[in-house]
């Protein structure tokens, strides 16, 4: 199942195609049951209301990835490499998470080492995207 809303943007001459889960049913299900990563998205972003502590698991989500806990300016707090078909919980270490990034592990290394420019990139058009759900609610 892919989420309603989705985001885009350009980064050092990659499209990148976010969705977006943000409703207790989106982020219940994330990326599970997708079988494989394509090149209609690179990952998949969790907002919360407010910063808290986190806690994800890989049960039924078939996908390699990264997940990146972020906080509320998306600096990167922590970063794990959860395996898929675990179903032991991944527990934030702070309650200062408001972001959680899966992302697609092959563009581990072009984010994180760009970590800065990626995340304006990303923090403008989430920006945008809520802003404009909530006009529509």
């Amino acid at each position: 199942m892919k989420t309603a809303l989705m985001i885009s943007f350009l980064f050092l001459g990659q499209t990148f195609n976010i969705e977006l889960a943000i409703n207790p049913v989106e982020q219940a299900t994330g990326l599970m049951y997708r079988l494989q990563w394509d090149d209609s998205f690179q990952g998949m972003l969790f907002i919360n209301k407010a910063p808290k502590q986190v806690s994800f698991w890989m049960k039924n989500t078939y996908l390699n990835l990264i997940m990146l806990y972020l906080d509320s300016n998306f600096n990167i707090v922590e970063l794990h490499r959860p395996v898929p078909y675990d179903s032991r919980s991944i527990v934030s270490k702070t309650s200062n998470i408001q972001y959680v990034l899966e992302l697609n592990p092959k563009y581990e290394m072009k984010v994180i080492q760009n970590w800065h420019a990626f995340k304006v990139k990303l923090e403008e058009e989430v920006a945008i995207a809520t802003h404009n759900v909530m006009l529509y609610r």
